[in-house]
């Protein structure tokens, strides 16, 4: 299945860029059309890329 080629490599990388974020996803995050688990990665990809950082 693959899954041997897989074995101890990053799904997600996140890595300041400028003045941003830059979230790299290396598997097809939308599953193949069955994308009901996995909507939360693709979501907040779009949510956070208009999100800016505040000092608490």
């Amino acid at each position: 299945w693959g899954e041997h080629y897989l074995g101890g490599g990053v799904a997600v990388i996140e890595a300041d860029v400028g003045k941003g974020k830059l979230f790299l996803f290396g598997p097809e995050i939308t599953n193949r059309a069955q994308t009901h688990g996995t909507f939360k990665f693709l979501f907040n990809g779009i949510y956070y890329g208009s999100a800016s950082k505040q000092k608490l």
